[in-house]
Order: C-alpha cells, then sequence, then structure tokens
C-alpha cells in the first residue's frame, strides 16, 4: 500500500521508498492516485458486478424504451418518458445516500439535506399551484403532487394538459439544475475524493447524477439551437408580393411547427 506524506511529498512502499521533487512529483503522485483509483473500481465492480448489472436494469429499461417509442409509437414525447424515469431513479438514490452515506463525512451532511430538501420544497409547493389552477380534482392533486416533489419535470409526461405552464416548467427545470443536480453532483465527487474504494450508493448516486445533468443540458442545447429549415432561394423571376408574403407565412409556420416539434419530443 502507498502512504503519501503530504508535507515533503515523500512516497514510501513496501520496497522501496522515493523522494519526488517538483515538477516530477506531482506528476507521479497523480498517476499513482489514478491507478489506485482505477484498480479500486476494477476490484469493486468485479466483486459487486451482480449488483451493478441489476441496479442498470433501469437505466437500460429508459434507452429501450425511447428506442421503442422512437421507432414504433405514436407519442411526440419519446425523450421525456426516458429522462422522467431517470428522474424518478435519481431520487430514490438522492434519499439513499442521505439515510446511509451523508454522515460518513460529517462536512457533507448540511449540503446534501439542503440540495434535497430545498429542491423539494421547491417542486412541491410550485406543483401545487400548478395542479390547484388547472382544476384537478384533489385526488389527482394529491398523487400528481407525489411526482412533484420527486421532480417538476415529471409534469412534462401531461405536456397537453399542463400546456400554458410548460414556460414554469422549464424555468423550475433550470432552477433545480441550479441548486439540486450540480450541488449533487460536487457532493458526490468530494465524497469520493474523501474515503476510500467504492460504495453502491454514492457510485450509483454519481453516475445517475451525471447523466441526468448531461441530458438535461443536451436537451436545452437542443431546443435553443432552434432548428429551422433554411429560407428558400429567392427566383430571379420575382413573383408578385401577395405570393412572397403567403411563401413567407408557410416559411414561419414550418419553423414553429419543428420548434413545437421539438419541444414536444423532448418534454418541454
Amino acid at each position: 500500500m502507498a502512504i503519501t506524506n503530504s508535507t515533503n511529498f515523500t512516497s514510501t512502499t513496501n520496497q522501496t521508498s522515493v523522494n519526488y521533487t517538483l515538477p516530477t512529483n506531482y506528476i507521479s503522485i497523480n498517476s499513482t492516485t489514478f491507478n489506485t483509483t482505477l484498480d479500486n473500481l476494477t476490484f469493486f465492480a468485479n466483486q459487486n458486478k451482480i449488483t451493478l448489472i441489476e441496479l442498470a436494469i433501469p437505466i437500460e429499461v429508459a434507452i429501450l424504451t425511447y428506442i421503442v417509442l422512437k421507432c414504433f409509437g405514436k407519442s411526440g414525447q419519446k425523450f421525456a418518458y426516458s429522462y422522467c424515469l431517470l428522474l424518478a431513479y435519481d431520487f430514490t438514490f438522492e434519499i439513499a445516500f442521505l439515510i446511509y452515506n451523508s454522515r460518513v463525512i460529517e462536512s457533507l451532511f448540511v449540503p446534501s439535506l439542503f440540495s434535497f430538501t430545498i429542491p423539494t420544497s421547491i417542486n412541491f409547493v410550485a406543483g401545487l399551484y400548478i395542479l390547484y389552477q388547472t382544476g384537478n380534482n384533489c385526488l389527482e392533486i394529491f398523487l400528481k403532487s407525489f411526482m412533484c416533489i420527486i421532480d417538476i419535470r415529471l409534469l412534462q409526461l401531461f405536456q397537453n394538459q399542463y400546456e400554458e405552464y410548460q414556460n414554469v416548467i422549464l424555468w423550475l427545470s433550470g432552477i433545480n439544475l441550479l441548486i439540486e443536480d450540480i450541488p449533487q453532483l460536487v457532493i458526490q465527487i468530494l465524497y469520493k475524493t474523501n474515503t476510500y474504494g467504492f460504495d453502491i450508493i454514492p457510485f450509483m448516486s454519481l453516475i445517475l447524477c451525471s447523466i441526468v445533468i448531461i441530458l438535461g443540458l443536451l436537451s436545452r442545447l437542443y431546443i435553443n439551437m432552434g432548428f429551422t429549415r433554411a429560407p428558400a432561394p429567392i427566383p430571379i423571376a420575382y413573383p408578385p408580393e401577395k405570393d412572397i408574403e403567403e411563401d413567407d407565412s408557410e416559411a414561419t409556420r414550418y419553423s414553429s411547427d419543428t420548434t413545437h416539434h421539438m419541444k414536444t419530443e423532448w418534454g418541454m
């Protein structure tokens, strides 16, 4: 086992003792750390391969759901169903980490608690307001409010019913990214850098949190790029002004329909 002294940067093993000097010291320490982390990850994967395969099933189901809907489904919200499934799965590991692992490093407990309770409270209050304003019955409000606790973005599954509040949900999803997803990712990274080896719950939390953030950013980028049809070239013989206006109107409708289609598919 390698023992590294942070003061004089001395690395001692059971075979040799080597004193490093900068910049060789910096490179050697980081190389050793990387190799140790890789060895720990390999050992962890070998020891828990059956468990990891089982825990990966919901992720595989989410991917398969998107593929099936893309190929055979008539629903426009192909991405939204898969993404919301991942959000719900990530939420379960957030709870598990808060209960079982957040106190392993005491300094991470309060940030973990805040990054979980504050977004959850915001989602719940905003969800209740949207559900109440859209005239849902009490039972529907009760059931869907629990969906909002998991994540306000789960209301994207009912896009036609809450189309009026899609911009509100979009803004709240951005807030969730800033005060929940990114802090959770930072907490998981700090947890890993301050502990030895790997554990199932923190490892899965890190993976799922990374996937949720990446997909969330990609969905925003995909929509904001605004894929629209390029305007048609102007003909040499100009048609009457009325025809030009009709063509412009048609192109505008096409652009609007294309943007709406992308937003629908990505659950916006």
